[in-house]
């Protein structure tokens, strides 16, 4: 386990060496911005709600949404915000995930903090092709859409697991 001033932050089995500095950084320059967006497995029915109803451009984004919901016959994603006991399918979810990463980024722009790159990690790629403009959000709601029916549902077709050590020190776990 990992710990930080006391409490465990992480636990699992680790096998090598890390190390953790807190030394004032000389290096690059990173006052330039990136905006990563984030993968779907940051959202959680109610995320941002007080930041939802605090902020309009947040609110016009998903009222965009939730328009767009409407073509497809789905209950609105602002209710994924605003009702924790909400549509909690994966549809809904990543349609709120992706409207409000959109939002957010609207927001900063508005607050004229606009970064130099766009990025995201997994599902977050599809909020960055919207932000950079090369997918207008509306388009990209349809896709993200299309995404999720169209796919398995989670592991119907088996699960992963990710292993990092050689064959050796495999064998030996096994």
């Amino acid at each position: 386990s990992l710990n930080f001033n006391g409490k465990n932050i992480f636990s699992g089995q680790f096998y090598g060496k890390y190390s953790i500095s807190f030394k004032k950084y000389n290096g690059i320059d990173f006052s330039r911005k990136c905006f990563v967006f984030s993968g779907q497995g940051s959202v959680h029915p109610g995320m941002f709600k007080n930041e939802y109803l605090a902020n309009e451009i947040i609110r016009k984004r998903f009222e965009q949404a939730d328009l767009l919901c409407r073509k497809y016959g789905i209950g609105k994603v602002s209710n994924y915000i605003l009702d924790s006991g909400g549509d909690d399918t994966v549809v809904n979810r990543n349609l709120c995930l992706l409207t409000l990463q959109i939002a957010l980024f609207d927001m900063l722009m508005a607050k004229n903090v606009k970064p130099q790159i766009v990025t995201g990690h997994s599902f977050g790629e599809y909020a960055a092709l919207a932000a950079s403009g090369i997918v207008p959000f509306k388009e990209m709601f349809d896709i993200v859409y299309h995404r999720e029916i169209f796919s398995p549902k989670s592991n119907d077709l088996g699960y992963m697991l990710a292993v990092n050590a050689d064959r050796k020190k495999i064998k030996e776990v096994l």
